[in-house]
Protein backbone atom coordinates (compact mmCIF):
# COMPACT_ATOMS: atom_id res chain seq x y z
CA UNK A 1 0.00 0.00 0.00
CA UNK A 2 1.30 3.35 -0.80
CA UNK A 3 2.90 5.23 2.14
CA UNK A 4 2.89 2.00 4.13
CA UNK A 5 6.65 1.15 3.22
CA UNK A 6 8.39 0.13 6.16
CA UNK A 7 5.71 -1.57 8.67
CA UNK A 8 5.73 -5.01 6.45
CA UNK A 9 6.61 -6.18 10.13
CA UNK A 10 3.36 -5.09 11.22
CA UNK A 11 -0.33 -6.80 10.89
CA UNK A 12 -1.87 -4.39 9.25
CA UNK A 13 -4.78 -6.44 8.60
CA UNK A 14 -5.38 -6.19 12.63
CA UNK A 15 -4.35 -3.04 13.28
CA UNK A 16 -7.16 -1.75 10.25
CA UNK A 17 -9.81 -3.65 12.42
CA UNK A 18 -8.42 -2.07 15.61
CA UNK A 19 -8.73 1.36 13.97
CA UNK A 20 -12.21 0.41 12.15
CA UNK A 21 -13.65 -0.64 15.72
CA UNK A 22 -12.47 2.24 17.09
CA UNK A 23 -13.89 5.14 14.41
CA UNK A 24 -17.03 3.54 14.69
CA UNK A 25 -17.03 3.75 18.69
CA UNK A 26 -16.60 7.70 18.66
CA UNK A 27 -18.45 10.20 20.13
CA UNK A 28 -19.81 13.21 18.67
CA UNK A 29 -17.67 14.86 20.64
CA UNK A 30 -14.17 12.71 19.72
CA UNK A 31 -15.14 13.12 16.24
CA UNK A 32 -15.56 17.05 16.48
CA UNK A 33 -11.95 16.84 17.78
CA UNK A 34 -10.68 15.88 14.85
CA UNK A 35 -10.67 19.42 12.81
CA UNK A 36 -7.12 19.21 13.44
CA UNK A 37 -6.16 15.64 11.61
CA UNK A 38 -8.13 16.57 8.98
CA UNK A 39 -6.52 19.70 8.91
CA UNK A 40 -2.83 18.28 9.15
CA UNK A 41 -3.91 15.49 6.34
CA UNK A 42 -4.98 17.57 4.22
CA UNK A 43 -8.53 18.34 4.52
CA UNK A 44 -12.05 16.25 4.29
CA UNK A 45 -10.96 14.23 1.10
CA UNK A 46 -7.84 12.75 2.90
CA UNK A 47 -10.23 12.15 6.09
CA UNK A 48 -12.98 10.45 3.92
CA UNK A 49 -10.21 8.49 2.55
CA UNK A 50 -9.14 6.83 5.41
CA UNK A 51 -12.49 6.11 7.04
CA UNK A 52 -12.95 4.24 3.69
CA UNK A 53 -10.03 2.70 3.64
CA UNK A 54 -10.92 1.62 7.04
CA UNK A 55 -14.15 0.16 6.01
CA UNK A 56 -15.91 2.92 8.13
CA UNK A 57 -19.87 4.27 7.76
CA UNK A 58 -18.89 7.34 6.19
CA UNK A 59 -22.50 8.16 5.62
CA UNK A 60 -24.52 7.24 8.27
CA UNK A 61 -26.17 9.36 11.42
CA UNK A 62 -25.33 10.48 14.56
CA UNK A 63 -21.11 9.99 14.79
CA UNK A 64 -20.14 9.89 11.04
CA UNK A 65 -19.31 12.11 8.21
CA UNK A 66 -22.60 13.41 7.06
CA UNK A 67 -25.12 14.14 9.37
CA UNK A 68 -25.68 13.97 13.29
CA UNK A 69 -25.15 16.59 15.88
CA UNK A 70 -21.34 17.35 15.51
CA UNK A 71 -20.49 15.97 12.67
CA UNK A 72 -18.58 16.84 9.90
CA UNK A 73 -21.59 18.19 7.72
CA UNK A 74 -23.75 19.72 10.65
CA UNK A 75 -24.08 21.41 13.95
CA UNK A 76 -20.96 23.09 15.17
CA UNK A 77 -18.23 21.53 12.40
CA UNK A 78 -17.30 22.70 8.76
CA UNK A 79 -20.61 23.71 7.33
CA UNK A 80 -23.48 24.90 9.91
CA UNK A 81 -22.18 27.40 12.36
CA UNK A 82 -18.50 26.47 12.22
CA UNK A 83 -16.55 27.78 9.01
CA UNK A 84 -19.25 28.44 6.45
CA UNK A 85 -22.25 29.55 8.99
CA UNK A 86 -20.73 32.53 10.77
CA UNK A 87 -16.84 31.56 9.44
CA UNK A 88 -15.65 32.26 6.28
CA UNK A 89 -18.38 31.56 3.73
CA UNK A 90 -21.01 33.98 5.61
CA UNK A 91 -19.95 37.29 6.52
CA UNK A 92 -16.66 35.75 8.27
CA UNK A 93 -14.16 37.63 6.43
CA UNK A 94 -15.87 40.85 7.47
CA UNK A 95 -15.54 39.94 11.09
CA UNK A 96 -12.29 39.42 10.44
CA UNK A 97 -11.48 42.31 9.15
CA UNK A 98 -14.05 44.14 11.49
CA UNK A 99 -11.54 42.20 14.47
CA UNK A 100 -8.47 43.90 13.48
CA UNK A 101 -9.46 47.56 13.40
CA UNK A 102 -11.58 50.06 15.30
CA UNK A 103 -10.40 53.01 17.25
CA UNK A 104 -13.08 52.26 19.67
CA UNK A 105 -11.63 49.18 20.62
CA UNK A 106 -8.68 47.78 23.05
CA UNK A 107 -6.84 44.73 20.52
CA UNK A 108 -4.69 41.90 21.18
CA UNK A 109 -2.49 41.79 24.84
CA UNK A 110 -1.98 38.88 27.45
CA UNK A 111 -4.74 36.59 28.47
CA UNK A 112 -4.77 38.05 31.68
CA UNK A 113 -7.59 35.77 33.21
CA UNK A 114 -9.51 38.42 34.58
CA UNK A 115 -12.87 37.71 32.71
CA UNK A 116 -14.39 36.36 29.04
CA UNK A 117 -13.69 39.73 27.73
CA UNK A 118 -9.64 39.95 28.36
CA UNK A 119 -9.72 36.20 27.13
CA UNK A 120 -11.50 37.31 23.98
CA UNK A 121 -8.66 40.26 23.26
CA UNK A 122 -6.12 37.63 23.99
CA UNK A 123 -7.45 35.44 21.23
CA UNK A 124 -7.38 38.69 18.91
CA UNK A 125 -11.29 39.78 18.71
CA UNK A 126 -11.71 44.08 19.14
CA UNK A 127 -13.57 45.83 21.78
CA UNK A 128 -16.03 48.51 20.24
CA UNK A 129 -17.76 51.36 21.28
CA UNK A 130 -20.96 52.92 20.41
CA UNK A 131 -24.43 54.20 21.85
CA UNK A 132 -27.48 51.83 22.22
CA UNK A 133 -29.95 53.85 19.49
CA UNK A 134 -33.16 52.34 19.87
CA UNK A 135 -35.06 49.10 21.43
CA UNK A 136 -38.16 47.01 19.62
CA UNK A 137 -40.09 45.29 22.88
CA UNK A 138 -42.02 43.30 20.44
CA UNK A 139 -39.14 42.40 18.23
CA UNK A 140 -36.58 41.83 21.37
CA UNK A 141 -33.69 43.54 19.18
CA UNK A 142 -31.96 47.03 19.30
CA UNK A 143 -29.83 48.92 17.51
CA UNK A 144 -26.23 50.55 18.40
CA UNK A 145 -24.51 53.21 15.99
CA UNK A 146 -20.80 52.57 16.42
CA UNK A 147 -18.51 55.00 13.87
CA UNK A 148 -16.09 52.14 13.51
CA UNK A 149 -18.51 49.82 12.06
CA UNK A 150 -20.54 52.27 10.17
CA UNK A 151 -16.97 52.71 8.49
CA UNK A 152 -16.85 49.52 7.58
CA UNK A 153 -20.20 48.53 5.97
CA UNK A 154 -22.71 51.40 6.72
CA UNK A 155 -25.15 49.88 8.73
CA UNK A 156 -25.62 49.64 12.50
CA UNK A 157 -25.40 47.06 14.84
CA UNK A 158 -28.09 44.59 15.81
CA UNK A 159 -28.18 43.48 19.33
CA UNK A 160 -30.45 40.75 20.50
CA UNK A 161 -31.96 41.82 24.20
CA UNK A 162 -29.70 39.13 25.89
CA UNK A 163 -26.94 40.57 24.99
CA UNK A 164 -28.35 44.13 26.06
CA UNK A 165 -29.78 42.71 29.26
CA UNK A 166 -26.65 41.34 30.23
CA UNK A 167 -25.15 44.67 30.75
CA UNK A 168 -28.24 46.60 31.51
CA UNK A 169 -28.12 48.63 28.69
CA UNK A 170 -31.02 50.94 27.33
CA UNK A 171 -31.43 53.38 24.61
CA UNK A 172 -29.26 56.72 24.87
CA UNK A 173 -26.79 54.55 27.33
CA UNK A 174 -22.94 54.13 25.86
CA UNK A 175 -21.76 50.60 25.63
CA UNK A 176 -18.84 48.45 24.82
CA UNK A 177 -19.44 44.95 22.67
CA UNK A 178 -18.24 42.46 20.38
CA UNK A 179 -18.29 42.21 17.04
CA UNK A 180 -20.11 39.13 15.31
CA UNK A 181 -20.90 39.07 11.63
CA UNK A 182 -24.38 36.86 10.99
CA UNK A 183 -24.06 34.25 7.87
CA UNK A 184 -26.04 37.70 6.21
CA UNK A 185 -23.29 39.75 6.74
CA UNK A 186 -25.30 41.73 9.85
CA UNK A 187 -22.83 43.19 12.18
CA UNK A 188 -23.86 42.46 15.24
CA UNK A 189 -23.18 43.01 18.91
CA UNK A 190 -21.89 39.95 20.93
CA UNK A 191 -21.46 39.41 24.63
CA UNK A 192 -20.21 40.01 26.77
CA UNK A 193 -21.13 43.64 26.61
CA UNK A 194 -20.75 46.54 29.02
CA UNK A 195 -22.58 49.27 30.01
CA UNK A 196 -20.22 52.53 29.95
CA UNK A 197 -22.35 55.89 30.69
CA UNK A 198 -26.02 56.33 31.22
CA UNK A 199 -27.93 58.18 28.46
CA UNK A 200 -27.66 61.70 29.25
CA UNK A 201 -25.68 61.43 32.49
CA UNK A 202 -28.97 61.02 34.67
CA UNK A 203 -27.46 58.44 36.81
CA UNK A 204 -24.17 56.46 36.48
CA UNK A 205 -23.51 53.03 34.79
CA UNK A 206 -19.98 52.19 36.87
CA UNK A 207 -18.51 51.70 40.74
CA UNK A 208 -14.87 51.68 41.41
CA UNK A 209 -12.03 52.92 43.53
CA UNK A 210 -10.37 56.40 43.09
CA UNK A 211 -6.72 56.40 43.96
CA UNK A 212 -4.71 59.81 43.33
CA UNK A 213 -2.38 60.53 39.97
CA UNK A 214 1.50 60.42 40.21
CA UNK A 215 1.88 63.92 39.79
CA UNK A 216 -0.03 66.18 42.47
CA UNK A 217 0.56 69.32 40.63
CA UNK A 218 -1.46 68.21 37.51
CA UNK A 219 -3.87 66.86 39.52
CA UNK A 220 -5.38 64.00 37.81
CA UNK A 221 -5.91 60.44 38.80
CA UNK A 222 -7.70 57.24 38.40
CA UNK A 223 -10.29 54.80 38.85
CA UNK A 224 -9.57 51.29 39.34
CA UNK A 225 -12.75 49.14 38.41
CA UNK A 226 -12.26 45.41 37.50
CA UNK A 227 -14.93 45.57 34.76
CA UNK A 228 -13.56 48.00 32.78
CA UNK A 229 -9.96 46.87 33.02
CA UNK A 230 -11.11 43.67 31.52
CA UNK A 231 -11.81 45.63 28.56
CA UNK A 232 -9.19 47.96 28.66
CA UNK A 233 -6.62 46.47 30.57
CA UNK A 234 -5.90 49.87 32.13
CA UNK A 235 -7.23 52.36 34.90
CA UNK A 236 -10.28 55.06 33.65
CA UNK A 237 -8.65 58.05 33.24
CA UNK A 238 -10.07 61.05 35.74
CA UNK A 239 -9.33 64.98 34.73
CA UNK A 240 -8.34 67.36 37.49
CA UNK A 241 -11.31 69.19 37.41
CA UNK A 242 -13.30 65.86 38.43
CA UNK A 243 -10.90 64.48 40.48
CA UNK A 244 -10.51 67.66 42.55
CA UNK A 245 -14.10 66.65 44.56
CA UNK A 246 -12.54 62.80 45.50
CA UNK A 247 -10.46 61.19 47.56
CA UNK A 248 -8.22 58.40 46.84
CA UNK A 249 -9.82 54.88 48.77
CA UNK A 250 -12.89 56.14 47.64
CA UNK A 251 -15.60 54.27 46.67
CA UNK A 252 -17.28 56.14 43.22
CA UNK A 253 -20.15 56.15 40.91
CA UNK A 254 -18.77 57.46 37.44
CA UNK A 255 -19.39 57.16 33.63
CA UNK A 256 -17.10 56.67 30.77
CA UNK A 257 -16.33 57.86 27.35
CA UNK A 258 -14.16 56.44 25.04
CA UNK A 259 -11.53 59.09 23.81
CA UNK A 260 -9.73 59.25 20.40
CA UNK A 261 -7.49 56.11 21.34
CA UNK A 262 -10.66 53.99 22.38
CA UNK A 263 -9.83 54.02 26.34
CA UNK A 264 -11.77 54.81 28.80
CA UNK A 265 -12.08 58.58 30.62
CA UNK A 266 -14.41 59.01 32.98
CA UNK A 267 -17.20 62.42 32.12
CA UNK A 268 -18.97 62.56 35.77
CA UNK A 269 -17.66 60.59 39.10
CA UNK A 270 -18.87 60.93 42.63
CA UNK A 271 -18.22 59.27 45.75
CA UNK A 272 -20.98 56.72 46.80
CA UNK A 273 -21.66 53.98 49.33
CA UNK A 274 -19.87 50.94 49.56
CA UNK A 275 -23.11 48.94 48.85
CA UNK A 276 -24.21 50.89 45.68
CA UNK A 277 -24.45 48.89 42.32
CA UNK A 278 -25.76 50.85 38.95
CA UNK A 279 -29.45 49.85 37.84
CA UNK A 280 -30.41 49.03 34.54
Amino acid sequence: MAGMEGLEGIDMEAMMAQMTEMWNSMSSGQMGDLTALAAGLGGMGDMSALAAMMGADTSGSGNGWNSGTGAWNSGGAWNSGGWNAGGWSGGGKKGAKGGSKGKCGAKGGKDNGKGKAAMKIAAGETVYGGQLKSFNVEMNRGYIICEDVLGMCGRDVYAFKDVLEQCGAGPGDTLCFFLHWSGKGQPQASSPALRLAVAGEQGFALKGTYKAGNDQEKGFGFIQCAQTRDYYGRDVYVHKDLAQNLLPGQTVCFNVKLNRDGMPNATSAMPCDDAWEPTP
